[in-house]
């Protein structure tokens, strides 16, 4: 037994001497870095410092919007006590004459909780600015009432400031945004004011008629320069001819002779919602409207019924609903082309899917009738139970792919295959 234990030590000798072998062979150019434990004193000065960084950090930490504030009163309360305490209490155990470095080590975890805490109630970043813009705008809002006289603004100018002190409170209040973030919802909430005070009515009747006229003609030129269709760049015909319609009539009110101050801001509020509405196609539809107009062809000429060459509801169903999406995707304006694709081959495999629905039809009633015709027996002519059981399944199954009407192109020819592969078995399996 003594034998065995010393050949075992011998062995592990060996192994650590080739392990010191190893290191010294791959650290001869990269020497490895001796790193000399820290003693107690060190962690203690260590951790001293820390707390009375953590500390004053506390201390002086207040409500506001710059960084290292806190976010608002309720954090303050919330989370300084507990911080204070954690900090106060691990100061007293690194105080202790007896203190070990596992117990700096404890007192050190035991700060996690409440320091994310803390943290997490404080600002990252300078909102100062940010804030300040926000409280100026808020009272040039609610100081400038909605209306078509002088000093007052319309209803679309006022919802878009509105909405972008929203914006701008929102960022404020996100705590992940960085400075650069926060800076650039500071500069949007600038420009969103500088639009609304110029479109703030001047109280001059002479300015306010020139700037109206101005403003109509302006866009009088750009409806009457538009294309209507479904290229990218071009508008859809309706919205585009609703547009020019009250632009048209606006430019009519504010040319004629004795307009008042309320007779101009009525025509220039009735073009607002079709302006809204006046956006150009950011990506070329016409290919998807091609597509459209091929199925609005071809859907009449699909009837519902049980015979040959016509449909299930199911079937007529589904391909309507399509056509309705797509039409709905091709009036949208702000459908990027990869959308637009995506409407057109939805289109695309609709109409795909109807016509293969009408080949399985028809391949069901040929199965049924080969089927009705075929007696089960062993005589000529005949077939077994089993063929005619699993040939009727075959149809069956098929029947249930055609009668759904979410079944898809891919489904519909798989259930096409499927049938024709078991008429093809159960036809060589009748006796001849």
């Amino acid at each position: 037994m003594n034998k065995i234990y010393k050949n075992y030590q011998l062995l592990i000798i060996s192994l650590l001497v080739l392990v010191s072998i190893g290191f010294g062979s791959c650290t001869m150019d990269d020497p490895l870095t001796e790193v000399t434990p820290k003693t107690l004193d060190e962690f203690k000065t260590q951790m001293t410092a820390y707390l009375a960084k953590e500390k004053m950090m506390v201390d002086t930490a207040k409500v506001g919007y710059n960084v290292n504030n806190f976010k608002s009163t309720t954090d303050s309360t919330t989370v300084k006590a507990p911080y204070l305490a954690a900090i106060v209490a691990a100061q007293a155990v690194v105080n202790d004459p007896a203190v070990t470095i596992a117990q700096i080590a404890t007192a050190d975890k035991s700060l996690a909780t409440p320091g994310k805490a803390f943290w997490a109630a404080i600002w990252i970043t300078d909102r100062r600015q940010l804030n300040d813009s926000i409280v100026a705008a808020s009272a040039l809002n609610a100081a400038t009432l909605e209306g078509t006289e002088g000093g007052q603004v319309l209803s679309d100018a006022k919802v878009a400031f509105t909405t972008a002190i929203s914006n701008a409170t929102k960022a404020r209040g996100t705590t992940a945004l960085s400075a650069l973030q926060i800076k650039l919802a500071g500069e949007a909430l600038t420009t969103a004011k500088k639009a609304f005070v110029s479109a703030i009515t001047p109280l001059d009747f002479n300015t306010f008629l020139a700037k109206s006229k101005s403003y109509v003609a302006e866009q009088k030129s750009k409806v009457e320069a538009s294309v209507a269709g479904y290229n990218m760049g071009e508008y859809v015909t309706l919205t585009r001819t609703n547009y020019l319609i009250v632009v048209l009539a606006a430019n009519d009110s504010v040319n004629k002779s004795g307009i008042s101050h309320t007779g101009i801001s009525k025509a220039i509020t009735n073009m607002i919602a079709p302006k809204a509405a006046f956006v150009p196609f950011v990506a070329d539809h016409r290919p998807l409207n091609d597509t459209i107009i091929i199925a609005e062809t071809l859907n009449p000429t699909f009837v519902v019924g049980t015979a040959k060459g016509q449909v299930v509801t199911a079937a007529k169903t589904a391909f309507t609903n399509a056509i309705t999406a797509a039409k709905t995707a091709r009036e949208n304006v702000t459908l990027t082309e990869g959308l637009t694709k995506a409407a057109r081959f939805k289109m695309g495999q609709a109409i795909f899917t109807i016509q293969a629905s009408i080949v399985l039809g028809d391949l069901i009633i040929d199965s049924n009738t080969l089927k009705a015709a075929t007696p089960i027996g062993t005589a000529v002519g005949q077939v077994s139970s089993a063929a005619n059981f699993v040939f009727n399944k075959a149809i069956t199954d098929a029947t249930a792919v055609r009668n759904n009407g979410a079944s898809t192109y891919a489904q519909m020819t798989t259930a096409i295959a499927s049938l024709k592969a078991a008429t093809s078995t159960f036809t060589n399996s009748i006796k001849k």
